[in-house]
């Protein structure tokens, strides 16, 4: 059975450390053996191969398929992949995203949207169009001398765009979280797509509310507040105003791409979890005074 098909990152100019977050945010559903994705441990998240790729989507195998090519389709026309090329390999060699003209990331998301009208309960669509929906806001910004395209997601000029992404992203989690059954009472066993899409998605999710989290820094720096300017970004953040809690909710999101498999959400969970900041604070402190001590 074929595997979901998801959109490819955009080549975009980022930090180092969002280039290393990015690298592991999207996946063309071709290949389950990526580098970011382990052999999970026993004890943890396990894959079982013998599990449909989404156990909660009731679809039938002929008309899953059906919806499988149509959605590789909306794709390929998003990455600018030609429907008679080699779709693993083409996927490598395509152009960025952002040269997709904006008419066509239109249509595919309306395309995804009447798939999703179909197919509500089939996770894909959803991370596929907060996908589309990225790249649709970052061509729009492709003229700015802005290299960080993603910034543009919190302008307040593109928040009902945000606000459907994170929103997509929050759903695609949702459907694709493994739940309880009558004959099967364990979380801990999904399929091999489920542990790919939760692993991206959440590491999608968390990478924006990190972003998030550092423009309410630069906000606090700065002394702006929301009632002296207009604040964008998602709808659901706009409540949000101390940045620590956006952090640990990244932190969270993090935490949960990293029990799927991916090591640098890991590695960014323990960087953004509150609690090791604080400790990290304390022995710095401690350091200091000990430093302090020896030098007198």
């Amino acid at each position: 059975m074929a595997s979901a098909a998801t959109i490819t990152a955009p080549k975009i100019s980022l930090t180092s450390n969002d280039s290393a977050v990015l690298k592991a945010l999207f996946d063309n559903g071709e290949d389950a053996s990526r580098e970011n994705i382990y052999t999970p441990d026993p004890q943890a998240i396990r894959i079982d191969d013998s599990l449909p790729p989404f156990p909660q989507c009731d679809i039938e195998e002929a008309a899953l398929k059906s919806l499988e090519h149509r959605e590789l389709d909306v794709i390929r026309r998003i990455q600018g992949i030609t429907p008679t090329s080699d779709a693993k390999n083409s996927a490598q060699e395509a152009s960025s995203s952002l040269s997709t003209p904006i008419h066509i990331l239109e249509q595919a998301i309306d395309d995804l949207t009447s798939l999703i009208t179909e197919h509500p309960d089939y996770p894909p669509l959803y991370a596929n169009r907060a996908q589309a929906l990225r790249v649709l806001v970052q061509s729009k910004e492709s003229t700015s001398n802005n290299t960080d395209k993603d910034a543009a997601i919190f302008l307040p000029q593109n928040r009902d765009l945000a606000t459907k992404l994170l929103s997509d992203l929050s759903k695609a989690i949702s459907l694709a979280r493994p739940r309880p059954t009558g004959s099967n009472r364990n979380t801990n066993v999904v399929s091999s797509a489920q542990f790919r899409l939760l692993s991206n998605t959440h590491m999608h999710r968390g990478y924006l509310l990190l972003k998030a989290g550092k423009i309410r820094k630069k906000e606090e720096e700065e002394g702006t507040t929301q009632g002296q300017k207009e604040i964008g970004g998602p709808e659901q953040l706009l409540s949000i105003t101390s940045r620590d809690q956006l952090e640990e909710m990244a932190s969270q999101d993090f935490f949960e791409a990293g029990q799927y498999g991916n090591e640098i959400a890991k590695q960014l969970s323990v960087q953004t979890n509150p609690y090791a900041k604080m400790c990290g604070a304390i022995v710095k402190e401690a350091l200091k005074k000990e430093i302090e001590k020896f030098q007198s």
